[in-house]
């Protein structure tokens, strides 16, 4: 078995082995090529920091990583640990990550992040056995649109408070609107990320006069990326309002769907809970101090 960097592999080639590996897990993530393009340019993959196993000359197992500033670290961040079905069992994502560590740390990484689905009890184990600490658990939620709607129909409390509007911005200045979170966003959530794809995302400003004091970003398949509402315009219905204008603006879509909220932010939970989105799925992320 040999421990080869990913940027000697075409992506298709990687995109084959990551849709095997991930074809049984219980949230199953075969994805086509375009998205899978787009989702390592918009987490800051670094494939000359991500590593490979080859037997022969296939690979049957991968580490994927990201390279960025982290809480005011330099940080590895794994978008995908996976390995053939035919190759489990043998101790392989163990190896891979072995041979990658030497890499990290000679790029001065100083931590490395992850998340793990929490019934995935064997990569739990794994993780913790490499000295892995869970700074946080996130709920991933998921909703109808058609359910949605109906949730809207007729519920006059659902309306925006008179004074406040929504509309399409085209920016944000992130210094300001960070201070709107209660809780940090997840890698693939964060500003960094949203910096590095600017254009795939639509924006929503909501204002109170010409002060802006809420926003949400978005993609136009209906991932919900960022939802943010000052302190002091909290319990405006401002959030149910960017929902409401986001299936206005793309009424094609069927389906909304947030990942890695924080549990702990349990106003922005029961948001979601009351217009009718569920959780598909809950994650832990993970820290490991280089």
């Amino acid at each position: 078995m040999k421990f080869i960097e990913l940027s000697r592999f075409s992506e298709s080639e990687i995109l084959d082995v990551h849709n095997e590996a991930f074809s049984d897990y219980e949230v199953p993530m075969e994805i086509p090529i375009d998205s899978f393009k787009y989702l390592n340019l918009r987490r800051g993959v670094r494939y000359d920091l991500s590593l490979g196993a080859v037997d022969g000359e296939n690979l049957v197992g991968f580490i994927l990583n990201a390279v960025d500033n982290w809480e005011g670290k330099l940080t590895a961040y794994d978008c995908g640990t996976g390995v053939i079905p035919n190759y489990r069992q043998k101790g392989l994502g163990n190896q891979i990550f072995t041979h990658l560590l030497p890499l990290l740390k000679a790029e001065n990484i100083e931590q490395y992040l992850l998340e793990v689905i929490q019934t995935n009890i064997a990569a739990y184990n794994l993780y913790k056995k490499r000295d892995f600490q869970i700074t946080r658990a996130f709920d991933c939620l998921l909703a109808d649109v058609k359910e949605v709607k109906s949730k809207f129909q007729d519920k006059e409390e659902s309306n925006l408070t008179k004074g406040y509007n929504i509309r399409d911005i085209t920016n944000l200045n992130w210094n300001k609107v960070k201070k709107y979170w209660d809780y940090s966003p997840s890698w693939q959530n964060s500003d960094l990320s949203i910096q590095r794809v600017p254009n795939s995302f639509h924006y929503l400003g909501a204002f109170l006069k010409d002060k802006l004091v809420g926003y949400m970003v978005y993609e136009p398949s209906g991932g919900i990326t960022q939802i943010a509402v000052e302190l002091n315009h909290r319990n405006q219905n401002i959030g149910t309002e960017f929902i409401k204008n986001l299936i206005e603006k793309v009424p094609e879509i069927e389906k909304l769907n947030i990942i890695n909220i924080d549990k702990r932010d349990t106003a922005l939970l029961n948001l979601f809970s009351k217009i009718g989105f569920k959780s598909f799925t809950t994650q832990y992320e993970m820290i490991l101090k280089m």
